[in-house]
């Protein structure tokens, strides 16, 4: 082996000896919250607002939503598994 390889495994082994620090893991991201307090806006597709608006329309003609386990049994009937 190499000294070059050598060097590299010896680093290796310690940084994967290193206890996870969740501190760096989080600098990346942003925060949830911004600094006059308000919440971020989510962003929304025009896709998602039309699927948001003919939920709600059915919603509110009367229908019913499905149960995880209801949805799960009609996407099987329909793809012929049922």
């Amino acid at each position: 082996m190499s000294r070059c390889r050598a060097m590299n495994s010896g680093l290796l082994l310690r940084i994967q000896n290193q206890p996870y620090n969740e501190d760096m893991a989080k600098a990346g991201r942003r925060e949830s919250v911004r600094k006059n307090g308000a919440a971020p806006k989510k962003r929304v597709s025009e896709l998602g607002r039309e699927l948001r608006k003919i939920s709600d329309a059915y919603l509110a003609s009367g229908g019913k939503q499905l149960s995880r386990r209801e949805l799960e049994r009609k996407i099987e009937e329909n793809r012929g598994l049922r």
